[in-house]
This record gives C-alpha cells, structure tokens and sequence, in this order.
C-alpha cells in the first residue's frame, strides 16, 4: 500500500515501526528495481515500505540492470528517531516506513568487474 492509505496488516507495521525507531544515525542501502530510481529521484519521498541493509553487498546483490546499463543502489543516511526501524534477520534488514522525504546529495558511479553501479545518496 502507498503511503496514506490504511489496511489492518499494514496498520500493525506502522505501529511497529513507529514504536521501535532507530535510535542512533545509521546509513543503509538498497537496491533499487529496473529503472524505479527515476520514480525515487524525481519524487523525493518513499511511497511504500523500503527495504535496506546497513551492508552494501545485500544492496548489490538485488540491483538488476537498468535501461541505462548500470544498477542502482540507494545509499540512505538515517537520523536518528527517522521512522525506521531495524528487523534483523540474515541480511540485517532495516525497514523504511512509507512517505518518508528523501533529502537527495548526488549520485556517484562505481565499476566493479563487469557490472556498474550509479549509488544515490539520500538522507532522512
């Protein structure tokens, strides 16, 4: 569901992200699907829940390639209290809630082997 609009499982998510913030600065990462980095930097704003990992190579490991030939990481900078909250797991998953504002800080190019990465970096 996109931001603003309410449904009961995705309620229990809001409350529990709004509950259990992160309470330190943490920068996190996350791939961004085949061109939706367009959506992301001309919108400024997360419109549904945004997955990351505070570890580059899960972000990596996500990223397909885009029209432009290259794969693109968000590299997110989160203040502390942002609305998100940390869920752990194998990939040491932290969820972003929905509409949160992107402040965008350029983006910088990174060749590694035979893949190319554009990461765009953003704070909360």
């Amino acid at each position: 569901l996109l931001a603003g609009q309410t449904h009961p499982d995705v309620s229990s998510i809001d409350d529990f992200i709004k509950s259990n913030k992160i309470p330190t600065k943490l920068h996190v990462y996350s791939a961004l699907g085949k061109n939706s980095h367009i959506n992301l930097l001309d919108k400024g704003s997360t419109p549904t829940f945004l997955s990351s990992s505070p570890h580059k190579d899960v972000a990596k490991g996500y990223a397909v390639k885009s029209d432009d030939g290259y794969h693109h990481i968000a590299h997110i900078v989160l203040s502390p209290n942002s609305s998100a909250t940390h869920l752990g797991g194998h990939e040491n998953e932290v969820l972003i809630d929905r509409g949160q504002k992107l402040q965008y800080h350029g983006t910088s190019t990174v060749e590694e082997g035979d893949k190319k990465y554009k990461v765009h970096k953003f704070s909360i």
